[in-house]
């Protein structure tokens, strides 16, 4: 059996929210990004609210998200947070573990998005830190997610988008 553990960032973003201070927004991302499975420390409503309080960057207009996703969140319609702006990236994700994944693509309408995660990181670059990231990482409410399909089998095969996907994520 496998068990998630809480990392530093979730017990110091959990200490923030005790003693009532609000984190930055690369804080709450930090906790997010680097807690592996974040929706398994905390549920979705309390990841939600964190992000709707911290008033993160989010697009002007809807969005196409794509998810490599367990075959469970597609049957049960029970989907995750994290989703990204690339088809190449939910394919890689998805290809780690064939047997059981299946690509989905859904839009996220205006409010459904919680953060575009790129957004955060160039605004903490901007100020001199120096960060980068491997795919373009969305956060959704996925209750508020439309049009959830899953991706045909002969778009998830472009060969040539998949490689220099792959490339440019080995060079971060």
């Amino acid at each position: 059996m496998t068990f998630v553990h809480e990392d530093g960032h979730i017990t110091r973003l959990r200490a923030k929210l005790l003693t009532g201070q609000s984190p930055t927004p690369l804080q709450l991302l930090t906790a997010w990004t680097r807690s592996g499975h974040p929706e398994l420390l905390m549920p979705q409503e309390e990841w939600i609210d964190l992000f709707r309080k911290a008033h993160m960057p989010t697009p002007d207009q809807p969005v196409t998200v794509y998810r490599g996703a367990h075959v469970d969140e597609w049957t049960y319609q029970h989907f995750s947070m994290s989703w990204t702006t690339s088809r190449q990236a939910a394919v890689v994700f998805a290809r780690q573990r064939p047997e059981d994944r299946t690509v989905l693509e859904a839009t996220a309408p205006l409010g459904a998005v919680l953060v575009d995660c790129e957004a955060v990181y160039a605004r903490a670059r901007a100020q001199g830190l120096r960060l980068s990231t491997a795919e373009p990482e969305i956060i959704v409410d996925p209750l508020l997610l439309t049009d959830v399909r899953q991706v045909p089998e002969r778009q998830q095969n472009d060969r040539l988008a998949l490689d220099t996907f792959i490339k440019q994520r080995r060079q971060l």
